[in-house]
Order: C-alpha cells, then sequence, then structure tokens
C-alpha cells in the first residue's frame, strides 16, 4: 500500500468532484464513486484532511449529516497515477518469488551469493510488507530463482 498524504481537499459541487492535492498535485475525484455520494440535495458541508487516518485520506459531511471518506491511495488509482502500477507490478513480483522459494528447493544463502547480497537482504525482498525495493532487486530474485519477466502494454 503506498503511503501518501493528503494536503487538502476541497469540494466543488460545480463540477460534482472533490480536488485533493497530494504531494503539490490537485487530483480531481468524483463525487460519484464515493459512498455516499454527494447530491445537488444533499450537498458536501464540511471536507478535511482526515487526521484519523493519519493525514493519508480525505473525509466528508454531507447536509444531511451523513459522513464518508476515501484514501489518498485511492485518489491516485483512480487518476492512473504511475506509482500504483509500479506498487503493482512489484506485488506480482514478490508474490511470483513466494511462490517459486519454497519449491524451488532454494535456499536464503544461496540465493544472496547469486544475487551478490546478504541473506537478510533476501528476507527483505521476499517481504511482502517491505515496499521499499527496487523492480530491479526484484527482477534479480525472480530470474534467480527461475523465472523469467515479461512485460505487456494495453
Amino acid at each position: 500500500m503506498i503511503k501518501v498524504k493528503v494536503q487538502a481537499v476541497r469540494a466543488d459541487d460545480v463540477r460534482q468532484v472533490f480536488e485533493v492535492v497530494i504531494e503539490d498535485r490537485v487530483y480531481e475525484f468524483p463525487y460519484s464513486t464515493l459512498d455516499p455520494a454527494p447530491t445537488q440535495d444533499n450537498p458536501v458541508v464540511l471536507a478535511q484532511v482526515d487526521t484519523d487516518v493519519g493525514g493519508e485520506g480525505f473525509a466528508y459531511t454531507l447536509a444531511s449529516g451523513e459522513e464518508g471518506g476515501a484514501m489518498g491511495e485511492h485518489v491516485l488509482s483512480y487518476n492512473d497515477d504511475p506509482r500504483i502500477a509500479c506498487e503493482e507490478f512489484l506485488h506480482q513480483l514478490n508474490v511470483e518469488a513466494l511462490s517459486r522459494f519454497p519449491a524451488g528447493g532454494f535456499t536464503k544463502r544461496g540465493l544472496a551469493r547469486q544475487l551478490g547480497t546478504s541473506a537478510t537482504q533476501v528476507d527483505r525482498l521476499l517481504d511482502v510488507k517491505n515496499t521499499r525495493k527496487s523492480v530491479e532487486s526484484m527482477v534479480g530474485l525472480v530470474t534467480a530463482l527461475g523465472g523469467t519477466v515479461d512485460l505487456g502494454f494495453d
């Protein structure tokens, strides 16, 4: 999961979108993607960065009193931000490495030697919770585990 900080949020009832500022860039996020969805009869009366989630999302209140919110990661995903595609690719590489590791009879020390790194680094590469790894490192790991990485484009 990408951790992004929402810096500001503003409701635009005319265009029916929230304008969400993440890393000094403004992203549009349509009301129609939310539940409850703001409408002309039930407009947004308050929109703010959600401190309950560490500023990684925003919250809003409608005139009816209903409340909703969204995470910054969802805003980036809706806007096809390349960080989302990169995170998904890294996850796919991680899943592939994990599926090949135990089945192939590999050891962490053997992989470390093959990759020119430490067994601790191999542990980090195999850890799905570790988001601080490069595509290059993960492709190297999958290749060392006997896999082939093919990229496809739509």
